[in-house]
């Protein structure tokens, strides 16, 4: 979405770890999906929503 001039807000749990976003050019903001808060924010000013984070419990070997 930012090759194509989009504004990019990603958010994280864990601001601490923006380790996978180096390099990308994205706004990063704090949310968590149980801090009604925090997803209030984060969502400010926001047309779109793309949901892309798993469970990854259910299939991973050693979660």
């Amino acid at each position: 979405m930012v090759k194509q001039n989009y504004q990019v807000r990603a958010s994280v749990r864990d601001n601490n770890n923006r380790e996978p976003f180096q390099g990308s050019e994205c706004e990063l903001v704090y949310a968590d999906m149980l801090d009604k808060v925090s997803l209030k924010k984060a969502m400010k000013d926001i047309e779109t929503v793309f949901h892309v984070a798993s469970v990854f419990k259910h299939w991973s070997l050693n979660p």
